[in-house]
């Protein structure tokens, strides 16, 4: 970088500069100016010799001028905490610190300072500044509260919507190869995670289905070549949905407008392929394509299912299953359609020898998911396969339907740059979406009696959505309300499940 002028730029101001051009994992530890870099005989840069090049600290510690008491404080604490020097406006992880970091942060000045913040808020106020004024403004009020409340700017009041019915369902997960095993599992509290002697250093657990790559072509008119290289979602797919419309006493999708919304994970299948098959045995580029790319997921089951409503593939990482009910009840609401089958499906076929655990990354060491526990340290992944029938719930009272659940309300948003980094949750944007939802639903908070989590079981994930959820809601006055997550019994589905 070529710096102009006769004064050295900070280390935190060179690095404030290069934010928005490295990736967000990338930070850079160790400036030195040069008065020129080596070249070759050609004008090249000498990359060889650059790496010996000496050159001239810069300096790591920005003016403090101008700040509080109670900043000055945060900020010696922290650097005891973390040894990393940061500038009062500046975002914790932009100056390098770590989620374990920020947890050591919290605990001194829990113990140095008795200062009465979580961990979780220092998701939600994301430098020293801004958690200084949140403890000078809870102090002042006596009335410390893990957060703000949602403010009025967060979100539109709207109508009421339109109830949705769940008029039929399918499920297929780990130890649990249909609903009414699934709801066994459920009700048991057992667990679809296998534990096993893994080799080559692996964590010894897999959540996978049973019969994997199991699938009858002849009943959907697929040749059996062209099964064999369709991507094992494709093919449970198909099989979920057929299960699900049957459930669900819809004979004939076709007579009628029947839509799918579908999203799918990772496909490992493909992979395994192309390394493990010759490829004279291989179709065309496009024909894969159409076997394996995620686009095509949808269209290819309401082809087979002669379904003739709205039908597209959903992708939003870890929401994606939940942003398509939204996506397929809004569709209903406006007359799109007369029923809508949303579906989420995973098979990650790399689970079956178990996985490798890295510190600090968020699968847990023993292959065991704790949501919401003291001793959580991370969850696994799983294979499965989820869908539901929707429909207008005026319809389906009509109709005559078996309604298994009401779906009040909903809402979608994105955390935008609130936030530490790209891969960190946010209270705030959780929060508003959650408020939002509720008030859409036209129910009280007080009504809420369970909440089915994200619970990635993570000592951080956790503690922000439980902050979250207790802001959106508002509550004022104490109340109980069930909070778990499946990810204990089945693990985490890749990227559709939330």
């Amino acid at each position: 970088m070529q710096c102009h002028g006769p004064d050295d730029p900070s280390v935190d101001e060179l690095n404030s500069h290069l934010a928005g051009l490295l990736p967000a994992h990338a930070r850079i530890a160790d400036f030195r100016r040069v008065d020129a870099l080596p070249l070759t005989p050609s004008g090249k840069l000498d990359r060889r010799a650059a790496t010996t090049v000496q050159g001239r600290e810069l300096a790591t510690v920005t003016a403090w001028r101008d700040v509080s008491a109670l900043e000055g404080r945060l900020y010696g604490e922290f650097l005891a905490a973390t040894g990393k020097p940061l500038r009062p406006d500046q975002k914790f992880f932009d100056a390098g610190a770590t989620s374990l970091d920020l947890m050591r942060f919290q605990q001194r000045c829990s113990t140095e300072l008795g200062l009465p913040f979580t961990v979780a808020d220092l998701f939600e106020f994301l430098s020293i500044r801004e958690l200084s004024r949140h403890l000078e403004t809870s102090q002042a009020s006596a009335a410390p509260a893990p957060g703000p409340r949602p403010a009025a700017r967060e979100y539109r009041d709207g109508p009421v919507a339109e109830a949705i019915a769940i008029v039929g369902m399918a499920v297929r997960a780990p130890g649990a190869p249909d609903l009414a095993s699934f709801w066994r599992l459920v009700e048991t509290g057992g667990s679809g995670v296998e534990h096993f002697e893994a080799a080559d250093g692996l964590v010894g657990a897999r959540s996978q289905l049973d019969g994997m790559l199991a699938f009858d072509p002849d009943r959907f008119g697929i040749s059996h070549r062209h099964a064999r290289l369709m991507d094992p979602q494709q093919r449970h797919l198909l099989m979920s949905c057929t299960a699900a419309l049957a459930h669900a006493g819809i004979a004939e999708p076709g007579t009628a407008r029947v839509g799918l919304v579908a999203t799918g994970g990772y496909d490992t299948y493909y992979e395994a392929m192309m390394r493990e098959a010759d490829p004279a045995d291989l179709p065309s580029g496009l024909s894969m394509e159409i076997l394996h790319e995620k686009n095509f997921l949808a269209a290819k089951a309401a082809y087979y299912l002669q379904l003739t409503g709205p039908v597209f593939t959903a992708q939003a990482a870890c929401a994606s299953s939940l942003v398509a009910v939204h996506l397929a009840a809004g569709l209903l609401r406006e007359d799109d359609a007369d029923v809508m089958l949303v579906a989420g499906v995973n098979v990650d076929t790399a689970l079956t020898d178990g996985y490798r655990h890295r510190p600090h990354y968020f699968l847990a060491p023993d292959g065991v998911c704790r949501p919401f526990s003291d001793d959580a340290e991370g969850t696994l992944g799983a294979s499965g396969v989820a869908v539901v029938v929707l429909k207008r719930l005026s319809q389906a009272e009509r109709d005559g339907d078996t309604i298994h659940a009401v779906i009040t309300g909903s809402a979608i948003n994105n955390d935008g740059s609130r936030k530490h980094s790209f891969m960190a949750p946010s209270v705030a944007g959780q929060r508003t979406v959650i408020a939002q939802a509720l008030r859409r639903s036209g129910r009280s908070a007080t009504e809420i009696g369970y909440v089915e989590a994200h619970g990635t079981a993570t000592r951080l994930g956790d503690p922000v959505e439980v902050n979250a959820l207790q802001q959106g809601y508002g509550l004022t006055e104490p109340a109980s309300c069930g909070l778990s997550s499946l990810k204990s019994q089945v693990g985490h589905l890749g990227w559709p499940p939330a």
